[in-house]
């Protein structure tokens, strides 16, 4: 029941976002910031012939569907299928190692949703239950990147986000501008062949060109940023959750307790990449906590796109001021690291 109240999201923003033909009567391009910016009211979803639905903006017509038309699923994962009266509060769940130190699972679980991104592990499998006291149990929506590295053992996300699918668009930052139709996009990341059917079978896959976009130039229109840098898939989601839930608790961001940027609380395949902007997205997250829709970042990056009123950065003792010592309350075996 919990899924099915939230999965809920936008029915008064929704409402607005019809698109007839945009395709059609000329409008601009995505590439352009001016679009991304004065143009929410306009994307949809296509159908892929792979078997998922391809989020866009840039490519609406006749022959796409409107959120106002999205089928169950979509419409529930894209949070345009609840009640007005329905308020559903989202947990995002980052990976940072601090999170070891601090017993908040159960109250990330008590949230709606619970949002969590590539390969990081929830506490709901045999192996990883150490973890449940610390990062939760559940997972409701995950968002994934190019290497599509999805934990084994985890709770079955209901919508599965790919932001960097298998196409024939292979320029640099071809997927923060967008992607051409044209180009066969399919219903998997870029490296994720034996992980195909399992989303296919277990959750919803939505090809997702709307959100990086948006955290993009949510990222590159704030003053925090002096140099052009990519943003994370944990900001793409952040964009995500401040436009479709109306509470958003933000955990596991930040440092470790020892002030080191990329420590995680499990260990990856893929090392933490120095590309990213960690510190200035961080400070956007905190300053959207701080200032609401009202930030002049929201103001002049995704005007117009935030549902949430209320947003919340945790932050662990052991980072705040003056700062506690730490030690893992999760520890595999029961050992202390």
């Amino acid at each position: 029941m919990r899924c099915v109240r939230w999965l809920a999201g936008i029915v008064g923003v929704a409402a607005s976002f019809y698109v007839l033909g945009y395709a059609a009567i000329g409008m601009p391009t995505l590439g352009t910031a001016y679009w991304a910016a004065r143009s929410q009211d306009r994307y949809c979803a296509l159908r892929v012939p792979d078997g998922c639905d391809f989020l866009t903006q840039k490519f609406c017509g006749n022959s796409s569907t409107p959120p106002g038309n999205f089928h169950r699923k979509l419409a529930r994962c894209m949070g345009s299928a609840r009640k007005k009266s329905e308020r559903v509060s989202c947990a995002l769940v980052g990976s940072s190692s601090h999170l070891l130190t601090v017993a908040e699972g159960a109250r990330i679980d008590a949230h709606d949703v619970v949002i969590r991104m590539n390969g990081a592990p929830d506490g709901f499998g045999k192996a990883d239950r150490w973890l449940a006291k610390c990062v939760g149990r559940r997972t409701t929506v995950r968002f994934v990147n190019r290497y599509g590295l999805v934990p084994n053992g985890s709770a079955v996300p209901e919508c599965v986000f790919v932001t960097d699918p298998v196409g024939s668009c292979r320029k640099p930052k071809c997927w923060n501008t967008s992607e051409d139709v044209k180009a066969k996009v399919e219903c998997r990341p870029e490296q994720s062949e034996r992980r195909k059917r399992r989303w296919m079978e277990h959750s919803l896959v939505v090809v997702d060109d709307l959100h990086p976009l948006l955290a993009q130039h949510f990222l590159t229109a704030s003053k925090k940023l002096r140099h052009w840098f990519y943003r994370t898939i944990g900001f793409t989601a952040f964009t995500y959750a401040i436009a479709t839930c109306d509470s958003v608790t933000v955990y596991g961001f930040g440092t470790s307790c020892d002030g080191l940027e990329g420590v995680r609380y499990y260990e990856a395949l893929k090392p933490v990449q120095p590309r990213h902007p960690y510190n200035v997205e961080l400070a956007l997250m905190e300053e959207v906590a701080a200032e609401g829709s009202g930030s002049k970042a929201v103001k002049k990056g995704i005007a117009g796109w935030m549902r949430a009123a209320n947003v919340a950065v945790y932050t662990p003792p052991c980072l705040q001021a003056p700062p506690v010592q730490a030690h893992d309350v999760c520890r595999p075996g029961g050992s202390r690291r």
